[in-house]
């Protein structure tokens, strides 16, 4: 979207790797307060698993967002694919003895950075006036 090229629901795909990235470590992979800088981050598409909480994080976990965190949408993965992950597919016992507790720690904090109306006028500063938004509805012009 940033390119203004059109990917399909490819996109979301990005979309869900950054969330599942941010739930998993508590901050998301493309961050400047710098909108210039943010851009030039998510068109590298360069992103890393740095850090000690990353320590923490299963191999299939990573595997995942690496496979959604792909640059080039033809070889991001789909929908199917992603529900087909071994990560999703893995045992629940395995899952509940995950510790999460400075993942936690760190999306509170990330929380507390970010306020409504801040995130509202990055988004319309992103699309300059190509779709107007009001809170709980897009238009499209």
């Amino acid at each position: 979207m940033i390119s203004r090229k059109y990917y399909g629901n490819k996109v979301d795909m990005w979309s869900l790797g950054c969330i599942i990235y941010a739930l998993l470590c508590g901050y998301l992979p493309f961050d400047d307060d710098n909108r210039q800088t943010l851009g030039r981050m998510i068109r590298s598409g360069l992103y890393s698993f740095d850090g000690p909480i990353w320590s923490q994080v299963s191999d299939d976990a990573k595997d995942l967002v690496s496979k959604l965190l792909t640059k080039d949408p033809s070889k991001r993965f789909s929908a199917e694919e992603v529900l087909s992950h071994r990560w999703l597919c893995e045992n629940g016992d395995l899952l509940k003895a995950r510790k999460l507790d400075k993942t936690l720690e760190n999306l509170s904090e990330f929380n507390s950075k970010r306020k409504l109306p801040d995130g509202v006028r990055t988004v319309n500063r992103h699309f300059s006036g190509s779709l107007y938004y009001k809170i709980g509805r897009v238009h499209a012009i």
